[in-house]
């Protein structure tokens, strides 16, 4: 199911739906401090949505 799928999200600050993004960005890693391990991560973008914009 798209629930369990990891995915990340666009939140339109107009009319507050969210709706899902496809694709993970890369290089996440990198802004991690030295030392630090990157067990996860949750990306949420917002905006306006195309009805709204």
């Amino acid at each position: 199911s798209i629930a369990s799928k990891h995915h990340h999200h666009f939140h339109c600050t107009a009319c507050d739906r969210f709706f899902d993004l496809e694709g993970c960005p890369g290089g996440l890693k990198k802004l991690l401090p030295r030392g630090f391990k990157l067990q996860n991560h949750e990306l949420t973008l917002s905006g306006l949505c195309a009805s709204c914009s």
